[in-house]
């Protein structure tokens, strides 16, 4: 059973509607950049240039709130799942 990472809505048009991606398990870097490889228009919006999570995502991780600060590279293994939130503004 693969990570699965849920893309948010606004992302999935650029990709064909797929609105999950099953990757290998690994660290976050890695699981992100397995997401990168199969969709490179998505590489930009998940990775910076040295293939770290950009500091500008927000997601949950096994439905928990991902806090780089306490574990900047949780360890993702059969099962899990990222789900990648996409930030609101306004007022």
């Amino acid at each position: 059973m693969p990570v699965t990472v849920a893309l948010p809505p606004p992302w999935r048009r650029l990709i064909g509607g797929t609105k999950e991606v099953g990757t290998p398990p690994g660290r976050l870097a890695e699981v992100l950049a397995a997401v990168a490889a199969a969709h490179p228009e998505l590489q930009s919006r998940l990775l910076d240039e040295a293939g770290r999570p950009l500091t500008t995502l927000r997601m949950l991780v096994n439905g928990r709130a991902y806090q780089p600060a306490a574990d900047p590279e949780p360890n993702l293994g059969d099962g899990d799942r990222v789900s990648i939130l996409v930030a609101v503004g306004g007022g």
